[in-house]
């Protein structure tokens, strides 16, 4: 569970060794290619036992910032070998806004799931749209 919710400052990642991008599409296509490559990077720097949970949050922030983004978005994975941050930036300068999604509705519980997975999650806005974050253990 999150214990820092949302916040408007960038994660301190500074220093960590590993780190991977990913150019993606404003496609829906992007999004199982985007969790495909969380896999295989996590796989490869050995945290596999965070897979399933960065997978899920990759999945819900890519789908989001295809929603908002009118140009190609980038995704960042980032581990001290212990976490793994992912950052996804989006061209929208609208910061994301958590949902109560009723029973009914079939979206709208993306950064839900994410500040349950998340240890820390949050947004920060870039000369061309926005980046928003999660850090998972």
């Amino acid at each position: 569970m999150a214990d820092c919710a949302l916040s408007y400052d960038a994660p301190p990642v500074s220093g960590w060794p590993l780190s991977s991008n990913l150019e993606l599409g404003v496609l829906s296509g992007s999004v199982p290619c985007a969790r495909l490559h969380a896999h295989h990077v996590l796989r490869e720097w050995s945290l596999a036992a965070l897979s399933d949970d960065v997978e899920l949050v990759v999945s819900e922030l890519v789908t989001n910032a295809i929603k908002v983004s009118a140009q190609a978005i980038s995704l960042w994975l980032m581990s001290d070998g212990m976490r793994a941050a992912v950052f996804v930036q989006d061209s929208s300068p609208l910061p994301p806004v958590p949902r109560d999604a009723d029973e009914d509705s079939t979206d709208g519980r993306g950064l839900v799931i994410v500040d349950a997975l998340a240890q820390r999650w949050g947004a920060y806005p870039v000369a061309d749209g926005k980046i928003v974050w999660a850090v998972v253990c």
